[in-house]
């Protein structure tokens, strides 16, 4: 049960932190400064890379103030990161000084949350809600993701398509009802399916054709060419006809997605040059991506302007209902990660649109609190079950670390606590006599370590 299992883990380790955390060292201070030296190292080519390439996308030369501005984000940027791989060896130093021991919930969990908490206060403010969503979204994969495997949460067979559904339905719904925003999500929408389906106030109109763009012949009998060309209702804003409309908002992000997984495949390929001719096909040629993004935008468009013609009128409403059926479209291309994401974001936006409504009382830090919570459950999956992380965020936290994060005492913790932290790597450190416990040299023997 969970409370028998909650009281096994909770017994004390009396163990040092030099024997369980930082492993390559006997001092806290030199364990906490290794990673946090290793970690700025890393953040300052990360954060240099993503701030100068979103400065270039802009394409236009950066004045002495715009730059002063982009080193002074760098810096802070840098600064945070590091500070929280940093804090993350310092605190569980620091808990285990204050109550004298460790247990399978102080090793990770509660250091990782004091030390995110206090990181995130360095960043700036404008970049902490997308930091929050990001690591809430990965930290939810991993959570659910343990849970499954322990068998206390059942696979829903279609659950990523289900839950990218709603997402999209409340994003594109809030796209039509939100008058202005900068958020990059409804940018995607006006690629997508194009800026006149953003915000509209809602109008009664007759569901006849534009005077602009007759539906008919000059004979006055119907022409499928002028309907395919000219025929849109007059709530609509797009330029040529709903079914051109219709077809631009598949064109454009099919050849977008394809060229995309065209530049992927062929990066692949170039950093495995023995793959298999036929593989290496199939891999350029699988439509996956581009029709799930082709088809998002065609049943997204078809959608709206149908609801125009049936309703007579435009609504956000119409939006949600075809953010629904357009989410439908990730069946070519399923991928959880991405329909976790489009979860959270919805949330976040939802939930500020509310707030700015008043529907929704402010709770202070709550981004903050978030931000520490979801990091300090990636941390504590990270230290004692990394064989259910995403594969490239174990690469990244090993590529900040320094590879400190490997260097866990995993076997020891699960002699302890019989886990299976050392399912994904068997580190066993090297310790000097000296500098452990009597009881962890007793065990060296057993679990396997050398002196």
């Amino acid at each position: 049960t969970f409370i028998t299992m909650g009281t096994r883990l909770s017994r004390p380790l009396q163990y040092s932190c030099h024997e369980i955390a930082h492993t390559w060292t006997p001092s806290c201070s030199a364990g906490a400064l290794d990673v946090g030296a290793s970690c700025l190292v890393q953040s300052l080519k990360i954060y240099s890379s993503v701030y100068l390439l979103s400065e270039a996308a802009k394409g236009k030369l950066p004045s002495l103030e715009r730059i002063t501005k982009i080193v002074r984000g760098i810096v802070q940027s840098s600064t945070f990161l590091s500070y929280n791989a940093f804090g993350f060896v310092w605190g569980h130093c620091f808990v285990r000084f204050l109550l004298g021991f460790s247990n399978f919930w102080t090793v990770a969990f509660l250091p990782g949350w004091l030390c995110s908490f206090l990181s995130i206060l360095v960043e700036r403010k404008g970049r902490r809600g997308q930091l929050a969503t990001y690591v809430t979204n990965v930290a939810s994969e991993s959570l659910f993701n343990s849970l499954h495997k322990k068998g206390f949460v059942p696979k829903m067979k279609y659950g990523d398509i289900f839950l990218f559904s709603i997402s999209t339905s409340i994003l594109l719904y809030l796209y039509k009802k939100i008058p202005t925003t900068n958020e990059a999500t409804f940018t995607i929408f006006r690629k997508i399916i194009g800026t006149g389906e953003g915000f509209n106030s809602e109008e009664d109109i007759s569901p006849i054709s534009s005077p602009s763009a007759p539906a008919t012949t000059p004979e006055g009998e119907p022409s499928l060419v002028n309907i395919l060309l000219h025929l849109k209702h007059p709530t609509c804003k797009h330029q040529h006809s709903c079914v051109i409309a219709t077809a631009k908002s598949f064109m454009k992000p099919f050849i977008f997605g394809l060229c995309g997984r065209i530049l992927l495949s062929l990066y692949r390929l170039i950093r495995k040059t023995r793959m298999d001719k036929t593989k290496q096909f199939s891999t350029i040629t699988n439509l996956g991506l581009p029709l799930f993004l082709g088809s998002f935008g065609l049943i997204s468009k078809a959608s709206l302007c149908a609801a125009r013609w049936g309703h007579g009128k435009d609504s956000p409403w119409h939006g949600a209902v075809a953010g629904f059926l357009g989410g439908l479209s990730i069946s070519f291309y399923r991928n959880t990660s991405i329909a976790l994401y489009s979860f959270w974001k919805s949330v976040e936006i939802l939930v500020s649109f509310l707030h700015s409504k008043g529907s929704l009382p402010t709770i202070p830090l709550f981004t903050e609190l978030l931000y520490a919570t979801s990091t300090a459950t990636l941390f504590h999956i990270a230290t004692l079950e990394p064989h259910h992380l995403k594969k490239s965020y174990w690469t990244f936290l090993n590529q900040i670390t320094g590879n400190k994060i490997s260097e866990v005492n995993r076997v020891l913790i699960d002699y302890e606590y019989n886990t299976q932290a050392s399912k994904l790597l068997t580190f066993k450190p090297v310790f000097k006599p000296d500098k452990i416990s009597d009881r962890l040299l007793a065990l060296l023997p057993t679990l396997g370590f050398a002196i």
